[in-house]
């Protein structure tokens, strides 16, 4: 795929060329030849809305600010359209946040490697999509709670996730306030749910990623999808590094998450190899290996 067609703004730190793949393969699917902006690169020019499907724009923001240039950069994307940014090191949570506030969702992240012939080695490079504007995301309020707890028992037909959540909420060890994380739907219920709580990879701490709930109505509409990116997200703006899911395996790579064994990782129990998914939130390598211990409310 061509990583630059038409150009426009001024070159400041940029992506090598290896790295926008590496983070454009985990952004979803991208049409077969797309058409690419390069920001980076060339003379300013009027630009037409809505009519690109990837954007280039690391340094880019250089003389507007992140968060206002990820603002206007938006209306350039076609439907399902993806942004390469890249941030200093050092900024990685302060990007994410203006991602979140210019109103999209991180797809990927991915260091900077040294000797890839880029600007310079350490940035990070995020790919970002727009943000479902279906589904209003946001950590869960004590007045959640209940919904939270139908909405479980209902996506799985049977308590034992609702009581998984319940008993890990009470786990002072396992619970981080703030990465219990819903999705609305327009009239304001609870139509997803996702959870982060503390697990350790040999003795570095990483994070579960569950239980993963949609509400029997609001299923393959985007709100899991919705609500999984913005816990990340949040976990991405707190510096973690690691998150581990059991699951679907055709689910949980669009999210970025390949097999744990890849890492060294395995959980100390039997399950599928494919089953078994880890995330490097900071795309930088250098993940603990080890067996995962899971808080005890998981009774594995």
């Amino acid at each position: 795929m061509p990583l630059s067609d038409q150009t426009s703004g001024h070159s400041c730190d940029r992506l090598s060329d290896a790295t926008v793949r590496a983070l454009v393969s985990v952004a979803g699917p991208l049409p077969e030849r797309p058409r690419v902006l390069d920001l980076g690169r060339g003379p300013r020019r009027p630009l037409p809305e809505g009519a690109f499907d990837l954007v280039r724009a690391e340094g880019a923001a250089c003389s507007t600010g992140l968060e206002q240039a990820l603002t206007e950069w938006r209306g350039l994307l076609a439907p399902d359209g993806a942004l390469v940014v890249a941030v200093c090191p050092g900024t990685e949570a302060q990007g994410v946040a203006a991602a979140r506030t210019a109103g999209y969702h991180v797809a990927g992240m991915r260091r900077q490697p040294a000797g890839e012939g880029a600007e310079r080695s350490g940035c990070a490079g995020f790919v970002l999509r727009p943000a479902d504007p279906r589904w209003r995301t946001r950590p869960e309020t004590p007045a959640d709670v209940p919904a939270v707890h139908r909405l479980n028992a209902a996506a799985f037909g049977q308590p034992d996730e609702a009581e998984l959540v319940e008993a890990l909420r009470a786990d002072p060890d396992a619970w981080l306030p703030g990465l219990s994380y819903v999705a609305e739907g327009p009239d304001g219920t609870v139509a997803a749910y996702a959870l982060l709580t503390r697990c350790r990879v040999g003795d570095a701490p990483a994070l579960a990623l569950a239980p993963v709930a949609v509400a029997p109505g609001a299923q393959r509409r985007g709100a899991g999808r919705a609500v999984v990116r913005a816990v990340l997200d949040e976990a991405r703006i707190r510096g973690e590094r690691l998150v581990l899911v059991l699951g679907h395996p055709a689910y949980y790579p669009a999210f970025g998450f390949v097999p744990a064994s890849r890492y060294g990782i395995r959980p100390g129990f039997e399950v599928p190899d494919e089953a078994m998914r880890a995330l490097d939130l900071a795309g930088g390598g250098g993940l603990p290996s080890g067996v995962i211990h899971y808080p005890a409310a998981f009774g594995v």
